[in-house]
């Protein structure tokens, strides 16, 4: 079984290169390592594969409309394809947002259990917000995929995410539930028309799954998404 661990909201990137470094390939696949504040909130929680790797990363920009359940049936799916899984807890802004996501791809850098070339940023819902700052932050992450992203501008902000997206370069999977009712179908299809005529964009819509990728009335993740995911996620060099 992977390996899952949990960290508190009071963690910076000193501490996560640490526990990358020293912690995590120690621990015992049947004995998770957990770590809260005295509120109980986590930042990031990591399924890792069990093994010396190096492992493509996966880091989940999770939004407030995900389950935990849901983040972590992802992350467990991905793991079982020896695809190493940050979730980072739904922050208040981008700007949180994206400082987390950097924080993690800086603590995994340089780090063997880890390969640096293969690390990716998957953002659900609201939280592809940040792709394109993200990706304008730093050069070096393989590519990014958005999850029922939101594509549409920033209540008070002249900023546009689905023409800031133009500018990444980089390989890019936009996901969407034909049956999401928290993210309209038209925000997948300005996704669609920025990046339109891109070798590198790859587009698919579920029927029958929600903003979840869960069928109606269910509350597991769908294993053709999951599978999708890793699919695209391995193919990437």
């Amino acid at each position: 079984m992977p390996i899952l661990f949990k960290t508190a909201s009071t963690v910076n990137i000193l501490i996560l290169a640490i526990f990358f470094a020293f912690i995590a390939p120690a621990i015992a696949a049947d004995r998770p390592c957990n770590s809260e504040d005295r509120n109980g909130a986590l930042t990031f929680s990591l399924t890792c594969p069990v093994g010396d790797g190096p492992y493509s990363t996966a880091i989940v920009l999770q939004d407030e409309a995900t389950p935990s359940k849901i983040a972590a049936q992802l992350a467990q799916a991905l793991a079982e394809k020896d695809i190493a899984v940050i979730i980072c807890k739904n922050r208040s802004n981008s700007q949180q947002t994206v400082s987390d996501a950097l924080q993690a791809v800086a603590a995994l850098e340089g780090n063997k259990k880890f390969d640096a070339r293969h690390i990716f940023v998957l953002a659900q819902g609201r939280s592809a917000f940040s792709i394109p700052l993200i990706a304008d932050a730093n050069q070096n992450i393989c590519g990014f995929a958005l999850l029922a992203g939101a594509a549409g501008a920033e209540k008070d902000s002249n900023y546009n995410p689905a023409q800031a997206i133009q500018k990444i370069k980089r390989p890019l999977l936009i996901l969407h539930g034909a049956a999401d009712t928290t993210i309209s179908p038209d925000d997948f299809q300005s996704w669609w028309a920025a990046l339109d005529g891109r070798s590198n964009a790859t587009f698919k819509v579920y029927s029958g799954l929600d903003h979840n990728f869960c069928k109606k009335g269910e509350q597991n993740i769908s294993t053709e998404v999951a599978g999708d995911l890793s699919k695209w996620l391995k193919a990437q060099d």
